[in-house]
């Protein structure tokens, strides 16, 4: 029994050695075509766009009257795609759209807002990295239900991965009056729907059209899903030449994860978890304390986090003597899909920083974009950011294998709370001073 075992053992040995072999040659092989295809670049990448921008990309697309001179086709294949279980009476070519539409008395604006020949209209909330406004939803739809009664109008909540609005925007008691007026969208989609559009703009050879769209459909699958297509596509066939020879061990493979998937699956989450919770803790607070950022008096926290939950709950660091105020690092409440999730540096406390100004400050020297709202009632949190590079902004493997002694989360995480350290710990120290000696 013990030799069959060793047999099996020596076999499965050389499977693996074989295909380690096959793709160690194929990312050989790839270097010359990654510098044919460039997959890493994107133009709209380089621009950092924020919300209102992506507002207006998507606003520009979606307007028959827009410069791209398509005249409704992309109103039509949005329409075609998301609404088509509505019946929206009017003329698509018809249509007007407005980017920022105001509310009466200073109440919001809607992002986008399509009106249908003066018969239906369409309120466009892009929520694609700002968390939601204090009854943000529900403002839109008092609104919209007012002025246009509540067969004449629809809400889309574009999101990153098709969440609805949260209870802090529209309250649990009152979702029930948008059962009908509410449709959530995803990045994910949207990303699609924009691929559509480049091929429709090709077929009426409107090349350099098709070429804009196709880069924009690009960026919303890097920013929200940490999806590169382009290395994807190339990767793709060139692996396909190495499974070519080695097809039968990668079947071999195959079998044995099948036969062991939950089991590799369960030590996959539990050693994400650790890392998150224990290793980058322990790390970050190394290097701060060898920069000389932190002292004795420092102490860090473990984490809670739950790979396979949609939670926000993270690692803390603070000084011993400090009693109502942590710095953490979060994960937002979106899951994104498997194996990636969203982090952000947050200061957690009930309290807030009396000093004029100190949330814009905490932007200005992290590098982190201003939030419109840059607070959470649960955990209870008076400022956050998320990271300022955008290709960090989503973590996956990349991520996950950098947490590690000198890794590249571990320096960039440090990096962070060093800054954030630097903007906050005086104005802390005299909150706490105030309390604690009134």
């Amino acid at each position: 029994m013990d030799d069959l075992i060793q047999d099996e053992k020596t076999d499965f040995e050389n499977i693996l050695s074989l295909l380690i072999k096959a793709f160690r040659d194929y990312k050989d092989r790839t270097l010359e075509k990654y510098k044919q295809i460039t997959p890493d670049f994107n133009a709209f990448s380089t621009v950092d766009l924020l919300e209102l921008q992506l507002s207006r990309l998507i606003g520009e697309l979606l307007n028959p009257h827009g410069a791209h001179g398509q005249d409704s086709l992309f109103l039509d294949l949005f329409i075609k795609q998301f609404l088509q279980d509505k019946n929206i009476p009017g003329e698509s070519s018809q249509a007007s759209l407005e980017l920022e539409h105001s509310l009466p008395d200073n109440s919001g604006r809607i992002d986008i807002f399509i009106d249908f020949d003066k018969s239906f209209r369409l309120a466009i909330e892009n929520k694609p990295f700002a968390p939601d406004q204090p009854s943000q939803i529900e403002r839109y739809y008092e609104y919209m239900d007012k002025n246009y009664g509540s067969e004449n109008f629809l809400i889309l909540y574009f999101s990153p991965d098709g969440s609805p609005p949260s209870n802090f925007s529209m309250p649990k008691q009152d979702k029930h009056k948008l059962d009908k007026q509410l449709k959530s969208i995803s990045y994910v989609k949207l990303a699609n729907w924009c691929g559509q559009c480049a091929a429709e703009a090709k077929k009426k050879k409107a090349t350099r059209l098709s070429i804009l769209i196709e880069e924009f459909s690009e960026y919303m699958n890097r920013t929200f899903l940490g999806r590169n297509t382009l290395k994807n596509k190339m990767l793709g066939e060139q692996l396909e030449e190495q499974l070519e020879k080695y097809v039968l061990e990668a079947y071999e493979l195959n079998l044995l994860w099948q036969e062991n998937q939950k089991q590799y699956e369960t030590r996959w989450q539990n050693k994400i978890n650790e890392l998150i919770n224990e290793k980058l803790p322990e790390l970050v607070f190394k290097n701060l304390q060898t920069e000389g950022i932190i002292d004795d008096n420092w102490e860090w926290l473990r984490g809670d986090f739950d790979i396979n939950k949609k939670s926000i709950r993270g690692f803390k660091l603070k000084k011993k003597n400090w009693k109502n105020f942590k710095l953490g690092l979060m994960s937002d409440r979106f899951k994104r899909r498997e194996g990636k999730r969203s982090f952000f540096l947050a200061l957690l406390s009930k309290i807030n920083i009396e000093r004029e100004n100190y949330a814009a400050d905490y932007y200005k020297s992290t590098g982190c974009n201003p939030e419109k709202d840059p607070t959470l009632k649960n955990p209870s949190t008076i400022w956050y950011g998320y990271f300022p590079d955008k290709d960090f902004q989503i973590w996956g493997y990349e991520q996950w294998k950098g947490i590690k002694e000198g890794g590249d989360t571990v320096s960039r995480v440090t990096d962070l709370f060093k800054k954030l350290i630097g903007a906050c710990e005086a104005d802390i120290d005299r909150e706490e001073e105030k309390r604690q000696n009134p």
